[in-house]
């Protein structure tokens, strides 16, 4: 039985699942997305495009990090990735509650 201490040289599933975690971000991003887009068009509201493009953009920026990351196995976890997603969550959430607050005309 090997020891703990050496490596096994077994990487495990931990870069597929990070990969995948990146890919259900990009996923949910871009289905806020399409919310914002039908309650735009729901609502006729075309200055709601704005947040929906940003969504979109968002979306595609985290589906492009993902796909490099799952892509070069190597590639060491940066911190800066990580808070960009962060702020991008959080900014997302200010949107979505100040769209939920306003009244439907």
């Amino acid at each position: 039985m090997p020891s703990a201490a050496e490596p096994s040289g077994d990487p495990g599933l931990a870069a597929e699942r990070t990969a995948l975690a990146w890919q259900r971000m990009a996923l949910s991003f871009t289905s806020l997305a399409a919310l914002t887009l039908a309650a735009a068009a729901h609502r006729d509201a075309l200055w709601m495009l704005a947040p929906a493009a940003g969504l979109f953009l968002i979306g595609a920026a985290i589906w492009l990090y993902a796909r490099r990351r799952g892509a070069d196995r190597a590639l060491a976890t940066d911190r800066r990735p990580m808070v960009l997603l962060a702020w991008a969550v959080l900014v997302a959430a200010v949107v979505a509650a100040v769209l939920a607050a306003m009244r439907v005309a």
